[in-house]
């Protein structure tokens, strides 16, 4: 048997355990049910330990997702498979509070290594650079998600590499491939939520060889002059849904869970509840397809949970090679030109929310979107050099505000 340690901050919370079989299983440390809080709301605080399938969703929902998980396996030589052996190798600055490592192979020394923009650039080229930085000395970062993406820490306009057990700050995401005006596009959508009081993360553009954002960590706080690590987990984490089933139709979260795992768990209820109707609504205006059940998290403490800021805000509308079905069924439609006024309705109805309620946020985020997105636009993009991807999304916005109030 082969074990884990898994830590929150530090501190011992359990073991994730590896048989002969290649099964994995998770135990809570019997000081931490006396002292801690469950670390996810698939995980209950219990003496007995969880066998692979109700584990499983909550430690893979750690690491990364398809090509770039491959590709981090390739380079550090193990398994791509293999859940257990990569969160050895890399679990140690994760989504969250938690690590997960062997302490015995676990360097104590903790140092930041300044990284300049050749460098940089390299680490988020695809196939020819380290995802992550994986292989090298001490260093061990992991995010979840299939695009190219790089946590590291962000300070005074540089650019460090945490080696040892020092939080990362921000994260930094190149355009993705295949995905002309990536950039340009999440820039704008992001500004317009925040622009509107849905909250996202604190974002910028940073110019390299090209475009980048770079997405201030909202699971991170300065405490006492240090960084601290703030827990969280995502949607399908919450509900034991693995990844790889991370869209409705495939099994995984709908608006009706969502809304149900709020009513359970938060401790701002009323709040989470605007919130999550408001980005449902935005990301149909938006037309973003792409919100599935890993692009909605809950920020967890011993005594409180609420919903963690939206973020992965793209519209995904303008690209005919991207699927038009939304992730999640609105009214039982997946296909937003089906959505109609009476679907918002019945959405109101699946999620045990009066449908006044529900047709209030419309009318608030349809006038606000229309009031702000030409502003936005022009904010960062000046009207002789707006690249046309923010365009096509100023028309999608206008047809589905169009459709939303007809």
């Amino acid at each position: 048997m082969k074990s884990l340690d898994v830590k929150y901050n530090g501190q011992n919370v359990g073991k994730l355990s590896q048989d002969e079989s290649g099964k994995m299983s998770f135990q809570y440390d019997s000081e931490w049910l006396s002292n801690g809080f469950a670390i996810s709301m698939s995980l209950p605080l219990r003496n007995e330990s969880f066998s692979e399938q109700k584990c499983r969703p909550f430690f893979e929902g750690l690491l990364p997702e398809d090509a770039i998980r491959e590709e981090i396996a390739r380079n550090l030589g193990v398994s791509s498979r293999s859940d257990f052996a990569l969160l050895r190798e890399i679990g140690g600055d994760c989504a969250g509070a938690i690590s997960v490592g062997d302490s015995k192979n676990t360097s104590s020394e903790k140092y930041e290594e300044q990284i300049e923009g050749k460098r940089l650039i390299e680490s988020l080229k695809p196939l020819t650079g380290k995802p992550l930085f994986a292989g090298e000395k001490d260093v061990r970062l992991s995010i979840a998600g299939s695009q190219r993406k790089l946590p590291i820490i962000y300070k005074d306009g540089n650019f460090y590499i945490p080696h040892g057990d020092i939080p990362t700050t921000a994260i930094i995401k190149p355009e993705i491939q295949g995905i002309d005006g990536s950039i340009e596009n999440e820039l704008f959508c992001l500004a317009l939520a925040q622009k509107i009081g849905i909250p996202v993360p604190d974002f910028e553009l940073l110019r390299l060889d090209r475009k980048y954002l770079v997405i201030k960590r909202y699971d991170r706080a300065e405490k006492n002059g240090s960084v601290i690590r703030l827990h969280q987990e995502d949607l399908c984490q919450a509900m034991g849904i693995p990844s790889e089933n991370k869209y409705q139709k495939d099994g995984g979260p709908s608006f009706k869970d969502l809304f149900e795992v709020i009513q359970k768990h938060s401790s701002q209820p009323a709040l989470d509840i605007r919130n999550a109707v408001r980005i449902a609504i935005f990301n149909y205006v938006i037309g973003n397809a792409d919100a599935h059940g890993k692009n909605f998290s809950f920020l967890i403490e011993k005594d409180a949970v609420k919903l963690a800021p939206f973020y992965d805000l793209l519209s995904t509308a303008i690209y005919p090679n991207l699927s038009p079905k939304m992730a999640m069924k609105i009214g039982n439609k997946y296909e937003p030109n089906d959505v109609f006024k009476r679907h918002w309705k019945a959405f109101a109805e699946d999620i045990s929310i009066k449908p006044e309620f529900v047709e209030k946020e419309m009318k608030y985020v349809s006038t606000a979107v229309k009031k702000w997105a030409e502003t936005i636009a022009n904010d960062y993009f000046s009207p002789h050099e707006r690249p046309d991807v923010i365009n096509r999304i100023l028309q999608v916005i206008a047809d589905n505000l169009e459709k939303l109030n007809s």
